[in-house]
């Protein structure tokens, strides 16, 4: 015979828990919802018309410590952006700001260069390219994040800020290219000037025009530097147009096939070119080592020239992507300097095609010399 258990429970049942849970979700109802938070992040309060608030400190390429509140205490500041020393379109921005410095200074303000290249990498490149400005070091971006010129991987974008005397922003350009970027700050600048007015009164004189405003056809030739020749001998701009035409084609990089296309079309044609009175010149990025080379391969009969800085190529309009290529173009000149003709983003052939239809077109005399 099977015998059963009654079985007790030791807890409280369930219907008595139930009226205790009404209870306890009532009184919570009646307690104050807890209100969701968002943190909030940190923005800069960067923006024109508005002072700068940032205060920091950072060593220029001398490593001394410049703070920059003082900076703009009694002037006004163009600081420009680059991502890195001593590459080609931040040498083009950073010569820009040299090359403009009297103009920036007249109007009263000053400049400083900004990246997260250290002392000794601005030290070198400052002495280098003969900058009349401080370079700062901030490997930190603490100010070129507080510009708003950092990007992802430590990188920096290029840009410039320019601060009024006293602090307050005047402008603010970003992803500019290196020639923008100077010709927006000078323009600014000269615009919102401190010097002093002039005591007696004179006709307002006209702005000087930038140097791709002076370079067009019909105008003259303005740029006058020294490049070295495929021979690593020195040549004067200037002396490639004194008394003949010239005609100077650029080219993306020496030895590589649409480049020897364009540059064997103008040698197989030099003969028809010269006797029309022009010279030919290759221009190039390339040393005058590797130009020689090429030249003595593929057995040119004219000079070629050697614009590591794209100085007479940035002239000319044909430096692009930020100055780390040439585009192929074209530029002829007639005696004495004035533009007769500009071709960009053109083919070899057709560089070649349209030169040689240009000299014989205005055919002017004899052979060149150099």
């Amino acid at each position: 015979m099977v015998s059963t258990r009654s079985r007790t429970s030791s807890g409280t049942s369930p219907a008595a828990e139930l009226p205790q849970k009404r209870a306890a979700a009532a009184d919570a109802s009646k307690r104050p919802a807890k209100k969701a938070t968002t943190p909030k992040a940190a923005a800069s309060d960067l923006a024109v018309g508005k002072p700068v608030t940032k205060e920091v400190t950072l060593r220029n390429q001398e490593e001394k410590e410049v703070a920059i509140a003082d900076t703009f205490r009694g002037q006004g500041v163009v600081f420009f952006m680059y991502p890195r020393a001593n590459t080609p379109g931040c040498t083009k921005q950073a010569c820009g700001f040299r090359d403009n410095i009297q103009a920036i200074k007249d109007a009263g303000f000053t400049v400083y260069g900004l990246s997260g290249d250290s002392p000794k990498t601005l030290s070198n490149w400052k002495d280098k390219q003969n900058l009349p400005f401080d370079l700062l070091s901030d490997p930190e971006h603490e100010l070129i994040s507080y510009f708003g010129s950092s990007l992802p991987g430590k990188k920096v974008q290029r840009s410039h800020i320019v601060v009024l005397k006293g602090g307050v922003v005047g402008d603010i350009a970003a992803k500019v290219s290196p020639a923008d970027s100077v010709n927006r700050a000078v323009k600014f600048v000269k615009e919102n000037s401190e010097a002093e007015a002039p005591k007696d009164e004179e006709p307002a004189k006209e702005e000087e025009p930038t140097d791709a405003e002076k370079f067009a056809e019909g105008n003259t030739v303005s740029f006058d530097a020294e490049l070295q020749t495929d021979a690593s001998v020195a040549v004067k701009v200037q002396d490639l147009f004194k008394t003949r035409g010239a005609i100077l084609f650029m080219y993306p990089k020496a030895d590589t096939p649409g480049c020897t296309t364009q540059a064997c079309g103008y040698n197989d044609n030099l003969e028809a070119i010269n006797a029309a009175g022009f010279d030919v010149y290759g221009l190039g990025a390339d040393s005058p080592a590797e130009l020689l080379a090429w030249k003595e391969s593929q057995k040119y009969k004219y000079t070629l020239l050697s614009d590591p800085k794209h100085q007479l190529i940035g002239y000319f309009g044909s430096s692009i992507n930020d100055g780390t290529r040439v585009e192929r173009s074209h530029v002829i000149i007639l005696p004495g300097g004035k533009v007769g003709q500009i071709e960009h983003n053109i083919s070899p052939q057709d560089s070649v095609s349209k030169g040689l239809e240009f000299a014989k077109s205005h055919a002017i005399g004899a052979a060149s010399k150099l």
